[in-house]
């Protein structure tokens, strides 16, 4: 298991309506798995969602994070660079 350790990622998107989205990603683990928690929505609003993915071992979890990533990217989002934290190395 991870033992607190944990990998969070933050990306944000201006709109054409001048809202901005948000979504975040990041590995951590609930009572018995390794978890890839998300949660998104639109600032300032009450607006989004979470989705839980588990994971088999910290690799998967890596696995679905860059899945992750690779859709934040191809939508358009970019990742907010002070908002990057690895607590401590998976």
């Amino acid at each position: 298991m991870l033992e607190h350790n944990t990998k969070q990622l933050r990306w944000s998107k201006k709109m054409p309506n001048g809202t901005e989205r948000y979504y975040s990603a990041e590995i951590t683990e609930d009572l018995f798995d390794v978890i890839v928690f998300c949660t998104w929505g639109t600032k300032g609003t009450k607006l989004g969602g979470i989705k839980t993915y588990p994971a088999e071992s910290n690799e998967h979890a890596e696995e679905i994070l860059n899945g992750v990533i690779k859709r934040r990217e191809k939508r358009g989002y970019t990742l907010s660079g002070d908002q990057v934290t690895n607590l401590l190395p998976l």
